[in-house]
């Protein structure tokens, strides 16, 4: 499953340093696999959008 953080920063870096943080808590909390790297959506409006049903 990607993960994107679009709006957390403009900063790459410091969000994947987030990501990584966050990723790490996630593990220890019991998920499996979350993705090493976030997703970098190019069409932000479009990303926005296709939100899948919970």
């Amino acid at each position: 499953m990607p993960i994107s953080l679009p709006m957390c920063g403009i900063n790459r870096d410091d969000v994947e340093t987030f990501w990584q943080g966050l990723r790490a808590r996630l593990l220890a909390r019991g998920w499996v696999n979350p993705p090493q790297r976030l997703c970098w959506p190019a069409l932000l409006p479009a990303h926005w959008r296709d939100v899948p049903a919970l």
